[in-house]
């Protein structure tokens, strides 16, 4: 699952569609970006240039050029994997060189989640078969400048929704039926691709009940910029998670919670004229590298896998040998 982890997601969606709108398919060929939160940040990372004077009135970086992005102020190496679906859809897949990531020592975050949150029933079910397998991933569709985003994201938590509230999901989105969501959850679900769906007895948590969290260490200021901002509103926002929980602890002893809105809180709206010329920047280099990996394709017609990797201050692409980022069957769902 590890070369095939955007699979879920296409099934998931496709899921839902059948739930909500039956007569309709998907349009996946519509889509320009499927991914990853990490990997459009890690995008963002490499765009991001620390010294004063990096973005012009245009929120072009100065050194931009085509095909050549250096920035040697962010030193880790990065891959992502790409791949064209149907005739201009990007999948941009996460690589990761291990299976797991070490806990910092210092890190109070997963304590915080642990301490003040409760596992929902749902994940419950799911940790029932198998011990601690259960997460949360959100997938959310939006314009990003013009660019049609599908990106998927894990959710840390949740604001309890009271019995019968509504659903804010997106506009045209029909929840189903109390009938349809006992009927859908009855059986289990298998799928062409060897994935089995166990649909949800209950309706999506709302969007705007999402929420991130995080801890800061009161040794530091607990101002808003000490949060790192530049990071966690990229965060927010690429996921469009509405509520960030900041737990300012003493050596792990837990002393107050502030609560932001991403759309009210003034610290968030003082920052978000800093981060847009970023974003502009990020536009532009999804456009470019889609137009690229599309050009390439056009060139080359068995050249459809590609990777992205930045080493050494430059971001290059390469065309890439071995297994795809799907089976070759769920590729025909980008055909128009």
């Amino acid at each position: 699952m590890h070369s095939i982890n955007l699979l879920p997601l296409l099934l998931s969606v496709n899921h839902w569609q059948e739930r909500t709108q039956p007569s309709e398919k998907y349009p996946w060929y519509d889509v320009d970006f499927i991914t990853n939160r990490n990997s459009i940040r890690h995008l963002l990372r490499i765009l991001r240039n620390q010294s004063s004077g990096s973005y012009d009135s245009r929120g072009i970086t100065k050194d931009y050029s085509r095909g050549n992005f250096n920035n040697p102020s962010y030193s880790n190496p990065v891959r992502i994997d790409v791949e064209l679906a149907g005739n201009k859809t990007i999948l941009l897949n996460r690589w990761d060189s291990t299976t797991f990531e070490p806990i910092t020592r210092n890190s109070c975050g997963f304590n915080f989640e642990n301490a003040f949150t409760r596992e929902a029933d749902a994940v419950s079910a799911l940790d029932s078969v198998s011990k601690d397998s259960g997460r949360h991933l959100r997938i959310v569709s939006y314009d990003f400048g013009g660019l049609h985003m599908v990106v998927r994201s894990e959710i840390d938590a949740c604001i309890p929704s009271a019995p019968q509230s509504s659903y804010d999901g997106p506009i045209n989105e029909i929840v189903p039926s109390k009938s349809e969501q006992e009927s859908s959850s009855s059986q289990q679900i298998t799928t062409a691709f060897g994935l089995n769906i166990i649909p949800s007895p209950n309706p999506p948590t709302p969007q705007s009940h999402l929420i991130e969290l995080s801890t800061v260490s009161t040794s530091k200021t607990t101002t808003f910029q000490t949060w790192n901002a530049k990071e966690r509103y990229p965060q927010l926002f690429f996921s469009q998670v509405p509520n960030h929980y900041l737990a300012c602890h003493t050596k792990g002893l837990i002393t107050q919670v502030h609560k932001r809105d991403i759309h009210t809180s003034p610290e968030i709206l003082f920052y978000q004229p800093t981060i847009q010329p970023q974003f502009k920047t990020l536009r532009r280099l999804l456009h470019m590298i889609q137009m690229e990996v599309i050009k390439q394709s056009r060139r080359f017609p068995n050249v459809n896998s590609f990777s992205l990797v930045y080493e050494n201050g430059q971001l290059s692409l390469f065309e890439r040998v071995g297994e795809r980022c799907l089976p070759d069957e769920a590729f025909a769902m980008f055909n128009v």
